[in-house]
């Protein structure tokens, strides 16, 4: 049998208000967390510049496809740098 999690959100407004963030299993919550807090600089880059990291290990025809979906949006990335993720992030953990 094959065991699956789900992240999934809920936004009433795109890109701007999270309503809710669940799992079947609050392991994969806190490793989403500690992945976005880690990355998230490169994550806030790749929003900018519309298009994936190359230090992102994937194959590269999976990249191209992805970044043929993408499109650059830096006002996007100035807003969330400015959101401190991380200082938010340790407020969830720790809550979890």
């Amino acid at each position: 049998m094959e065991h699956c999690s789900r992240l999934s959100t809920e936004v009433m407004q795109p890109c701007n208000v999270l309503v809710s963030i669940y799992s079947h299993f609050a392991s994969v919550l806190y490793n989403a967390f500690l992945n976005l807090e880690k990355n998230w600089e490169t994550i806030i880059d790749d929003i900018a510049a519309g298009r994936l990291s190359t230090e992102l290990r994937i194959d590269d025809n999976i990249r191209e496809k992805i970044n043929a979906h993408l499109q650059p949006n830096p006002q996007r990335a100035a807003a969330l740098r400015v959101s401190n993720f991380t200082n938010c992030s340790h407020s969830l953990q720790r809550r979890m």
